[in-house]
């Protein structure tokens, strides 16, 4: 009845965005397969719609767009839309709200590029479904794609071999990174943690999206090192001299 009734007001006004992401969780908990068509139609797309990370959610009115591209992936139709000024032709596969940037992404096959890429819901001006309809690609799995990812990106596949130090500018360093890796090692068997007798802790991990991992590692400050990959390691030196150009070299170290 709390789905039916969200169902029915966002087709008068648009949701707040607590309201749905709330809606997108109810749809797993009422699957009960060879009910009614719309069950069936709600199984078919929650195959489809991940939650991916954490966050607060995106404040922008994103919901016709969002109801014409669930449309497209129940009914595996392409749609035309308008996408920062460019006219394209996709193959939505799925809807992903990533938690950590409080965005919606639609998840589609490029017809031009021929290559499966992450959409910025917000970023469409205009969507069209339009009457052609593509095969189920059956080489495309979303927790497969989604896998390694950090973020929603993925720029570079790296393994990575961060050790982390509780200090005097970050004391609750290891806490928190316990807490921000807990999920993905669930989910991820490349991640692991790697405690030291000194109290420290490595984390190694294959990670797909460098320049997303690179901010996070950031909001670590001296609490983290990197020891792998070297490319990593020249951004966190290319910030490091920036950061000593900017503040200068008179340092009181209080540790």
């Amino acid at each position: 009845m709390l789905y039916e009734y969200l169902n029915t007001v966002a087709g008068l006004v648009p949701l707040s965005p607590d309201l749905a992401i709330l809606k997108s969780k109810l749809v797993p908990l009422m699957i009960i397969p060879g009910r009614d068509r719309w069950r069936e139609e709600l199984a078919k797309l929650v195959e489809r719609v991940v939650v991916h990370g954490r966050g607060t959610g995106d404040c922008r009115d994103i919901h016709q767009v969002m109801v014409l591209v669930e449309e497209a992936i129940l009914s595996y139709q392409v749609i035309n839309c308008v996408y920062r000024g460019r006219s394209l032709k996709l193959q939505p596969l799925g809807v992903v709200y990533h938690w950590d940037k409080g965005q919606w992404y639609v998840i589609a096959r490029n017809n031009a590029q021929k290559a499966v890429m992450p959409y910025l819901l917000n970023r469409f001006s205009r969507v069209q479904v339009s009457d052609e309809i593509f095969s189920d690609p059956a080489d495309f799995d979303m927790d497969q794609y989604l896998q390694k990812r950090w973020g929603i990106s993925s720029d570079q596949k790296l393994d990575m071999v961060i050790h982390f130090r509780s200090t005097v500018w970050h004391r609750t360093a290891l806490e928190r990174l316990k807490a921000d890796v807990s999920r993905r090692r669930i989910c991820n068997s490349d991640c692991r943690l790697e405690e030291q007798r000194d109290g420290s802790i490595i984390l190694h991990d294959k990670v797909e999206g460098l320049s997303e991992f690179a901010r996070w590692i950031r909001s670590y400050g001296d609490a983290a090192q990197v020891v792998e990959h070297a490319s990593l390691r020249g951004i966190m030196a290319k910030t490091g001299r920036k950061m000593l150009a900017r503040y200068g070299e008179a340092v009181v170290d209080n540790e």
